[in-house]
């Protein structure tokens, strides 16, 4: 609004002034902030102020009286209220402020903000912890081991105490050469722990991690030590071995330049109270762990032949560290909670502890065989089904006997172990596994009941127990082993024998029968084709698959039932006259004499009709049994 006093002046301009744009242009800026101040004053004089001064403020707030104080000079003591100031801000108060909204000191100046000292870096601290570099402005951190820019230096410590700490009589300085040096010495420091906790392994891409023990990736020590990974490749203080020098030996027989991945069982002995020097007798360990021995005998329903072999293949890798046994152990049965897993999964796991696992048929079929990678007991649950069993059976003898495995990792070298473990198999199947008729490999056993609720109760406490785990042990280290390796046959069970008799193919229960004259045609001499279509008969009646002729004879080779290399001369004792010639089953040994097939005196054997009258003999057990039998007819 414009005065009206200067609304009343004469205007150069016959036009009237509107506004403060008309007023400036005429009379000048001057005239226009005398009569703001002037009109500001005025109402200022007038109005009653609250914490909202210009909320309610008149219209005509610019006209009103002379008030001849500045604008900058209002204060809050001029105010009729306490809590009212009205402020005049320049660049420099406006820096002030924001210094201190941050937390920074007050400025000094117009802009110019006045340096402080931090608590991190006082002149004492700085003067304690940095040097300056010979002949460069860099400065060397004895803290951090490292160099630093001038003006990094400078804002971390602050302008002033850098200013000062230049100027210092007690300021450090340090050579070039020196700063190489703590350089290097830092480089080693920093791989000493990969130094010492890697070995690489000559010959591929990983190293040995002494700390957890295990194989690792070189790009995986890369990842987790980017910064120290190079100097430790280059390192001529870096260890390596060949591949081969990383090995599994229970034994403890190694090499000066191997590394030996087996570092001894966590179960201990009991020492005798009297004798420390000595075992606890087998006589009180026995008693500390009777429910353990007591479960075994329950597995092995009571043949003491069976008990006495098993305990023994328990005790002979604890008393030689790293025995291979030759032989396994097969329990099988359809009763569940006779205690198989509960001997051969608990008890066992906790004398072998992180050398005891516990595997599938998933990971038997699997393409890696990781799981064989230090191991001592190897306990497989379930691992056969009808489709895969004998398939496996090569894989799995070789586990047995075998004395090297590969082992097979992803991601990893393959790698050539000594094979420590020994092998348990347990199934609730009633043919598991096919064992074969001479097998040398295996105890069967077929629990028919379940573990009574009291001895289960008791070795369920027992396994809580360190002192009975360790009884245990200490009884397994003391049992008798005269006469007793790791090639002993196992005794033959009524579970091996049914077993067996399960599992044998046709062609072998057919001959296994004939030759212990179970069926229907004589054992004696016959031709090839007879005892085949003897075969294909009793095949027929009992369901079994047929297999080949040729298949046949190959199968029977193992019982020692092989045709004549040539052909024989026959005739039967019906027809004297008529002479053939075939390969010939011969059984027996061809007497000196014998009765003639036509007149019965004695006379000496002519082999042609020795052959004919078993030949004849069989021929009419074949036309007896079935006459019309769908079978190729002997002529």
């Amino acid at each position: 609004m414009i005065d009206d006093e200067m609304l009343e002046q004469p205007q150069a301009s016959s036009k009237p002034l509107s506004d403060f744009n008309d007023l400036h242009v005429s009379e000048g800026l001057e005239v226009v902030r005398e009569q703001i101040e002037n009109g500001i004053s005025s109402q200022l004089s007038q109005v009653e102020f609250s914490p909202h001064p210009f909320s309610g403020a008149s219209h005509n707030m610019g006209q009103g009286s002379n008030f001849e104080q500045n604008l900058s000079d209002i204060s809050l003591e001029n105010s009729t209220e306490p809590d009212f100031s009205l402020e005049q801000y320049t660049e420099a108060d406006l820096i002030e402020r924001e210094n201190q909204s941050l937390g920074e000191p007050k400025a000094k100046g117009k802009g110019e903000i006045i340096d402080f000292e931090r608590p991190d870096f006082t002149l004492e601290k700085c003067l304690a912890r940095f040097m300056l570099v010979e002949g460069k402005t860099d400065v060397w951190d004895s803290f951090k081991k490292k160099s630093i820019k001038a003006t990094a230096f400078t804002k971390m410590v602050g302008k002033n105490v850098a200013s000062k700490w230049q100027s210092h009589i007690n300021r450090k300085m340090i050579d070039a050469d020196a700063i190489k040096v703590e350089i290097d010495k830092q480089g080693a420091d920093e791989v000493t722990n990969l130094i010492t906790r890697y070995v690489h392994l000559e010959g591929t891409l990983e190293s040995w991690d002494t700390l957890h023990r295990e194989r690792v990736k070189n790009v995986a020590i890369r990842e987790a030590f980017p910064n120290q990974y190079e100097i430790w490749f280059k390192s001529p203080h870096r260890r390596m071995i060949h591949n081969r020098d990383l090995v599994f030996d229970p034994t403890n027989s190694t090499k000066e330049n191997q590394i030996n991945k087996f570092t001894g069982l966590e179960v201990e002995a009991l020492a005798d109270p009297d004798l420390p020097d000595a075992l606890l007798g087998l006589g009180d360990a026995y008693k500390k762990s009777q429910s353990f021995v007591d479960l075994l005998r329950h597995l092995c329903e009571g043949e003491k032949q069976a008990f006495n072999w098993l305990i023994r293949w328990l005790a002979y890798p604890l008393q030689n560290k790293g025995a291979k046994m030759a032989t396994s152990i097969l329990m099988h049965g359809n009763i569940h909670g006779a205690g198989k897993s509960l001997f051969f999964g608990g008890i066992m796991e906790k004398i072998y502890t992180k050398y005891h696992k516990t595997l599938d048929q998933r990971d038997l079929e699997s393409q890696y065989n990781d799981w064989a990678d230090e191991v001592l007991f190897l306990l497989f649950e379930e691992i056969a089904n009808n489709k895969t069993k004998h398939g496996m059976m090569g894989f799995i003898k070789h586990l047995i006997t075998g004395s090297k495995l590969s082992i097979h990792q992803k991601f990893m070298s393959s790698m050539q172990q000594a094979n420590h473990m020994n092998t348990v198999f347990l199934s609730n199947h009633t043919q598991p596994l096919p064992i074969e008729e001479n097998d040398r490999r295996f105890l069967v056993l077929y629990p028919k009941s379940t573990v009574p609720q009291e001895l289960l109760d008791k070795v369920i406490a027992d396994l809580g127990s360190k002192e009975s785990i360790d009884a245990f042990y200490t009884a397994l280290l003391q049992i008798d082993l005269t006469g007793f390796n790791a090639h002993t046959k196992p005794p033959m069970t009524r579970a091996k024998q049914e077993i067996i008799a399960y599992t044998r193919p046709g062609y072998d229960t057919f001959i296994t029968q004939w030759i212990a004259e179970d069926t229907d045609y004589p054992y004696c001499t016959c031709t090839t084709m007879q005892l085949y279509d003897a075969y294909q008969k009793w095949s027929k009646q009992t369901n079994e698959h047929i297999v080949s002729l040729k298949r046949f004879m190959g199968e029977a080779k193992k019982y020692g039932i092989v045709s004549t290399e040539k052909q024989e001369h026959w005739r039967k004792p019906s027809e004297p006259i008529k002479t053939r010639q075939t390969k010939v089953i011969v059984v027996g040994q061809m007497p000196e004499m014998m009765p003639d097939p036509r007149t019965k005196e004695m006379k000496p054997t002519v082999k042609m009709d020795w052959l004919g009258v078993d030949i004849e003999k069989f021929d009419n057990a074949l036309k007896g049994d079935n006459n019309d039998a769908p079978y190729p007819k002997y002529q």
